[in-house]
């Protein structure tokens, strides 16, 4: 793609955001919880969707769903005993971790591993895992925290629902005769719509952006025909990098590397090590025994465990009186900063090792 950013300048701009959290003492926490979703979150789902092969998700929906569906269970449940046994952490704080970390992060997934040099099918099934697994995640977390799982999936069935009417409606005013960036503002204004609708009612936003993405690409490459639709996802990538840019730099600024982790490290530690650990479970067990795939190919799926901006975004929004809510916090900052500076850093380098291109 022409607008593109490297997965070491990610790297990079965490690092800056590192520093600028070391100076201000995590002060752009609260930003990144109530800003970064409603901001940043619409454009990037958009962005993801217009460039899915929906033909390739239905080929590979075997790993998808075992990775979308068992492999957040299993993720959870792994994590959530270690951090109970290893980390004195209490069942429910435990338990929340393992909610809260259970899932990949579609942001940093899809900006790290669609810039390297892997087979469209696998790039479908990490991204596709990325964006589907979220609700999964959710329900672990509201169940968890006293609310109601039930609600959390129908609230996915709604968003999705809601999602893809909105998409087709909006498809409608999509063909060769429309300008372009008459097209363009009402792609942005239906996923920014549907994820509003779909945050206030308390459901998935990423299901409802993912859905109406989908169908508006449909409806665009259908109706206005393949140059208008390469065109659009062209002015989604420029968006998506700038969203990007900023929001690694906010990922690095939420933490307080000198201040708040100084005395968390050891059991942020042993959490980092269970989240790797259920991943390796996962990657060589679950989706290698279930769906046999090539052995690199389970190592890219491996590598492409990274935890982001919505695992801070879960993690922050965790209630005040919740019991070692702080050493909770401590955790999964460190998880999702190291996460995200090994993909963006050593993943090109270890992916290349691999010759995925001779696959």
């Amino acid at each position: 793609m022409r607008f593109s950013l490297k997965p070491w300048h990610l790297g990079a701009l965490t690092v800056i955001g590192l520093g600028i959290g070391a100076a201000t003492h995590g002060a752009l926490a609260t930003s990144l919880r109530d800003v970064t979703l409603a901001l940043f979150l619409p454009v990037l789902i958009l962005e993801a969707a217009w460039q899915l092969d929906v033909r390739e998700m239905r080929a590979a929906w075997r790993p998808i769903s075992l990775l979308a569906l068992p492999g957040v269970v299993v993720t959870a449940s792994i994590i959530a005993v270690v951090a109970h046994y290893l980390a004195a952490f209490s069942w429910q704080a435990a338990l929340v971790l393992g909610a809260v970390l259970s899932a990949t992060d579609p942001v940093a997934v899809v900006a790290i591993f669609r810039r390297l040099r892997i087979p469209a099918r696998l790039t479908t099934i990490i991204e596709s895992e990325a964006l589907l697994n979220d609700a999964v995640a959710v329900v672990i977390y509201r169940a968890v925290l006293g609310g109601t799982a039930f609600y959390a999936v129908v609230g996915s069935i709604g968003a999705v629902l809601v999602g893809f009417g909105m998409g087709a409606l909006a498809g409608l005013a999509m063909d060769r005769r429309s300008l372009l960036i008459v097209s363009i503002c009402v792609a942005l204004i239906v996923a920014y719509a549907s994820y509003g609708i779909n945050h206030h009612f308390g459901w998935s936003g990423i299901f409802g952006v993912l859905s109406a993405g989908l169908m508006l690409s449909y409806r665009a490459l259908r109706r206005a025909g393949a140059a208008m639709h390469a065109t659009m996802g062209r002015s989604f990538a420029l968006l998506a990098t700038t969203a990007n840019i900023v929001l690694f730099v906010l990922i690095g600024a939420a933490v307080d590397p000198f201040g708040s982790l100084r005395g968390a490290w050891l059991s942020s530690t042993i959490v980092l090590l269970a989240m790797l650990l259920a991943r390796i479970v996962v990657a060589y067990g679950l989706v290698r025994f279930v769906t046999p795939q090539r052995r690199s190919w389970l190592t890219v799926i491996r590598l492409a465990g990274v935890r982001g901006a919505l695992s801070l975004a879960l993690v922050l929004a965790l209630p005040v009186t919740l019991v070692q809510r702080d050493t909770i916090i401590d955790a999964v900052f460190v998880c999702v900063i190291v996460t995200v500076l090994v993909a963006s850093l050593s993943s090109p380098h270890r992916i290349e090792q691999l010759k995925l291109h001779s696959d």
